[in-house]
């Protein structure tokens, strides 16, 4: 069933030959191919010619299962131009499989798996144990020059993801500390807020208790409320009373939005200071990034080996991480 997988295709077709023929000869023999042996050599037919034009595509290499199902993609490659390798196709995806291997999987697991072992190794492991498997053995594994190359250059990979992993938790740490940072900040300015309330509060009461406190003071001077000569000065003073409290009133909202656009524009110059900090500290880090990339790379042309992929590896590495940071 291997040789539906697109990915398999694109990769080695003439083990996909080998294993849909092994198909078509066990369906002839339980007699479940309509057509008999011409069907079957229809079906073959079609697979070779789909094998040579249609998988080359970029898409089969990329085929994502998670993305889209296998019979979606495969229809719409086989729907119209190959419709005999179409039907064929279908009666091999609604076979039931059983569970046995997925139970071996378990047993696989229960083997490879060891104490305190991190995700990434154990799926490394099963990786390595179902390829062996694949090939059936150790020693019939090919040795390819994919292969060769890529052990050559396993520990530089390892090195570049510790300092992948190190670089994570630093990036982690210090966005935990800025986090910490920013709601400290806004607690800060929530009891700003809160004590500059209370403060005209406190200014309104004391105003008005002053207030009230010098007519207190002017009744008692006179001898009560009875005896207060009404002079055309407090008569005066009277009818305009309401007056002047609106002219107050407005006086005080026009006071808070001021204030209050001073803040706005004070947060807003802020906010301003701080993007600029941080395109600043962009462009260093980047430029550094982009300096130890070309140190790197001019260390590289001297070596040879493993030593020229690892510093390599590195300088693609710093730049992958300068276009990051552009972007």
């Amino acid at each position: 069933m291997a040789c539906l997988d697109p990915s398999v295709m694109y990769r080695d077709p003439d083990r996909c030959k080998r294993q849909i023929k092994c198909l078509v000869q066990r369906f002839l023999q339980d007699k479940q191919l309509t057509g008999g042996v011409p069907a079957g050599d229809v079906i073959l037919q079609q697979f070779e010619a789909f094998l040579s034009l249609e998988s080359r595509s970029e898409e089969f290499l990329s085929f994502q299962p998670m993305q889209k199902r296998l019979e979606i993609f495969l229809r719409d490659f086989l729907g119209k131009t190959y419709p005999e390798l179409w039907a064929f196709c279908q009666k091999l995806l609604i076979l039931s499989h059983g569970q046995a291997s997925v139970e071996r999987g378990f047993s696989v697991n229960k083997e490879v798996e060891t104490c305190n072992m991190q995700q990434d190794t154990f799926v490394a492991q099963r990786l390595v144990c179902d390829y062996v498997t694949l090939h059936g053995g150790v020693t019939k594994v090919p040795l390819t020059r994919q292969l060769l190359n890529s052990v050559s250059s396993a520990r530089s990979r390892y090195h570049i993801h510790l300092d992948q992993e190190r670089r994570k938790k630093e990036s982690e740490a210090q966005g935990r500390k800025r986090k910490a940072e920013e709601d400290h900040l806004e607690e800060l300015k929530r009891r700003k807020k809160s004590i500059l309330e209370v403060s005209e509060g406190l200014a309104r009461d004391a105003d008005r208790f002053v207030a009230q406190r010098l007519v207190c003071d002017y009744v008692t001077l006179h001898g009560g409320v009875t005896k207060v000569p009404l002079t055309r000065q407090l008569l005066n003073s009277v009818s305009s009373a309401r007056s002047r409290y609106h002219i107050h009133l407005d006086r005080e909202r026009r006071k808070k939005e001021s204030e209050a656009q001073g803040r706005k524009r004070k947060a807003e110059e802020d906010h301003l200071e701080e993007l600029k900090r941080r395109k600043k500290s962009i462009l260093e880090v980047s430029e550094g990034l982009a300096r130890d990339a070309d140190r790197f790379a001019e260390e590289a042309e001297g070596k040879a080996g493993s030593k020229m992929a690892m510093l390599i590896s590195k300088s693609n590495l710093l730049r992958r991480g300068f276009k990051e940071k552009l972007a």
